[in-house]
């Protein structure tokens, strides 16, 4: 899987949604819907899906720049899933 280190997260973000990608992030956000309510998001584009850590989640910065933010809905108390987890979760849903 090619893949490539940028300093600057945002910066790359706007640069690939001017060339028409789908950017996507998982985060618990006003803004997010229940994955797999809504599989449109990303149809028939390049597409970027966006997971943040267990702690600090995706920058608010990123996530201001998204496209749809989505959300996992989970049963009691724990608010997170680890984010090997979270992201199998989400590609399977989106597939």
């Amino acid at each position: 899987v090619p893949w490539s280190y940028h300093k600057d997260a945002v910066k790359l973000i706007k640069g690939l949604k001017k060339e028409g990608w789908c950017i996507l992030a998982l985060e618990e956000d006003q803004r997010a819907v229940e994955i797999g309510q809504d599989s449109s998001a990303g149809e028939n584009r390049h597409t970027i899906l966006i997971v943040g850590n267990e702690v600090t989640g995706v920058d608010p910065g990123l996530l201001d720049l998204c496209d749809q933010i989505y959300f996992i809905p989970m049963l009691g108390e724990k608010k997170s899933f680890n984010v090997a987890v979270a992201f199998g979760i989400a590609a399977y849903a989106m597939r």
